[in-house]
């Protein structure tokens, strides 16, 4: 899931909230206060494929199915699912779910939802449900989805917080293009209010069919800054901070009032060209960049032994990541002989780009150090991270740091979304990748049943992705999230997007 795409809108309502929103702190009775580094970009989970919108929507909507914390396939709005043939799926929906305007879940908002997720004029998850042929409803509560042809991961990509999230017809279609400032789902929480770039309350859902949320009200705090978050935890201004860094782990982690929670991450931080600009559209550049850094110094450097050095694009959690490949050593002199084949002189001045994260920052000027040694003139370029996402899907970029995570744990969700050439142009393949060869693997990986034979693909696929250099992997990220000790059932998911309805203030 990359982190970002198209920017909402501020509520009508905004005006009148910013007033109220510095009364809602920590200790406010049922309000759970929660730091995010990053506002939500869309609360239309089809309009936007990144992480900090998704934390938000993981507790406003619910799918078809969901994973478990230990990222098995359960029902969530399916009671059951019977797959019929390769290609053809049934699933009978739970009864008596209610969406947030009152309305009753019924089979023609699923059906509703999913082809919306494929048409929606600047849809950022069509990847999702790409590969569905035709959906039908024989009764209100069973779907029948068929694809065009064997798709492996399918039922994996129900799962995406995003692309597979069921929205009311109604409501979508009573709000129109402002439907992303009123969102409406089944979820524990329901959308109350929004000041873009400061806050976003859900209140608790009386009308969930499930167990009552332990607090009355979430309110999400955005506080980009990461030492700002940890000063507001350690004051007790939050009740739980997300997207904790790796370099604030050891001042918390002494706070005998907090618990820092840690798990790793299916997610990769790297370095990413823009492959349809020169001289990036070069292979040997991007190769001697490659052998010009030395990954396991940046990584030490700025992320102090927590997390590893990344060797290849899947994140070790993924299935199928190939985890014999190695960080290669950094070598001068080769990267000194690519760059001269490849017509680059001494001097040459690059761009690079970053969000204004303290450890992206940090290992974007390790990176320039390091590449003057090659006589390359890195020029950085620190954004916030709208600016970031609006100049990457213009193509404006030339080298950028990032980060990618899957929302799913299947290797297709990988690898497909940010490196075949028909996801140029969107948020996920910002290397702008085009390899024939690398997409017919790729289309091949996504029919083939489970087995070693598609283990060995994705392998060789890993191999060759590594080989051609759209990225440089720097970083495997744990997740961390840092709470109160006197807030209970708090969990770091290895996705990032925390479920919160069960956290409670003791």
């Amino acid at each position: 899931m990359f982190k970002g795409i198209r920017p909402g809108l501020i509520l009508p309502a905004a005006i009148a909230f910013m007033a109220m929103a510095p009364a809602l702190r920590a200790g406010e009775k049922d309000t759970l206060v929660v730091a995010m580094s990053n506002d939500a970009r869309n609360l239309d989970p089809h309009l936007t494929n990144d992480v900090y919108s998704a934390q938000v929507m993981v507790n406003l909507y619910q799918n078809l199915l969901t994973l478990d914390t230990n990222n098995n396939i359960v029902g969530q709005l399916a009671a059951n699912v019977k797959r019929i043939n390769d290609r053809t799926y049934s699933f009978s929906l739970k009864k008596g779910v209610k969406f947030h305007n009152g309305e009753t879940l019924k089979a023609s908002d699923v059906k509703f939802s999913l082809e919306r997720a494929a048409t929606v004029s600047g849809s950022a998850v069509t990847q999702v449900v790409s590969e569905i042929a035709k959906i039908d409803t024989p009764d209100d509560y069973t779907v029948v989805v068929t694809l065009k042809h064997t798709f492996t991961p399918f039922l994996t990509y129900l799962t995406h917080v995003g692309g597979g999230s069921i929205l009311n017809k109604k409501a979508v279609m009573e709000a129109g293009a402002a439907y992303g400032q009123h969102p409406v789902g089944t979820g524990p929480f329901r959308f109350s209010k929004w000041v873009r770039n400061d806050s976003i309350v859900l209140d608790a859902f009386d009308g969930f069919q499930g167990p009552r949320p332990a607090e009355k009200r979430i309110l999400f705090r955005v506080i980009p800054e990461s030492n700002s978050r940890s000063i507001e935890l350690e004051s007790g201004g939050v009740d739980v901070a997300l997207q904790v860094l790796a370099t604030d782990v050891d001042k918390l982690s002494g706070n005998a009032k907090l618990h820092i929670l840690r798990v790793p991450a299916l997610s990769t931080q790297y370095l990413g060209f823009n492959c349809a600009r020169k001289p990036f559209d070069d292979v040997r550049v991007r190769q001697a960049i490659g052998e010009a850094l030395d990954v396991p110094a940046i990584v030490k450097a700025v992320y102090r032994g927590i997390g590893s050095a990344a060797a290849g694009p899947l994140p070790p959690g993924m299935q199928f990541a190939d985890k014999s490949l190695t960080v290669r050593p950094r070598n001068l002199a080769k990267a000194r002989q690519l760059l001269a084949a490849a017509g680059v002189r001494p001097g040459l001045r690059v761009n690079l780009w970053t969000t204004d994260r303290k450890d992206r920052i940090d290992m974007a000027t390790i990176i320039q150090n390091q590449l003057k040694d090659v006589g390359l003139d890195v020029n950085i370029s620190i954004m916030d991270f709208n600016a970031f996402a609006t100049g990457a899907i213009k193509s404006q970029h030339e080298m950028f740091i990032i980060g990618f995570a899957p929302s799913t744990p299947d290797p297709d969700n990988g690898l497909f979304p940010v490196f075949h050439s028909s996801q140029r142009g969107t948020t996920n393949n910002l290397s702008n990748f085009s390899v024939p060869e690398i997409d017919k693997l790729l289309e091949q990986g996504r029919e083939m049943p489970d087995s070693a034979k598609r283990r060995d693909l994705y392998f060789n696929l890993q191999r060759q992705i590594v080989d051609k250099r759209p990225w440089v992997p720097l970083y495997y990220p744990d997740v961390i999230v840092g709470s109160q000790k006197n807030v209970a059932s708090v969990a770091a998911s290895s996705l990032d997007m925390e479920l919160l309805y069960n956290a409670r203030k003791q």
